[in-house]
């Protein structure tokens, strides 16, 4: 992924919530990105994001999502290892 194609592109929200979000780019490396993003219209969220690439073949994801206000909100961890097998799929669409 080329650097123009992560500032473009990444952590975009795509909802109907997305006029009313903000995002902030935290950390921007070649190997790491951060970015919290706060949405205010009718689905408030919170989000914060890192992707840390560890090698060419290997990138570690995290994160927290928190979505709504009050005493309830609700709370979604994000934890992936992300490891790449191969430039085809073979049969796969």
């Amino acid at each position: 992924m080329t650097k123009e194609k992560l500032e473009q592109e990444s952590f975009q929200v795509a909802d109907a919530n997305a006029g009313a979000c903000k995002r902030s780019i935290l950390s921007s490396t070649r190997s790491l990105q951060a970015v919290h993003i706060e949405c205010a219209g009718q689905r408030k969220s919170s989000t914060d994001l890192r992707v840390e690439v560890l090698s060419p073949e290997n990138v570690k994801i995290s994160g927290k999502i928190v979505v709504g206000e009050g005493a309830n909100p609700m709370t979604i961890n994000v934890n992936a290892d992300a490891k790449w097998l191969s430039a085809a799929c073979g049969d796969a669409q």
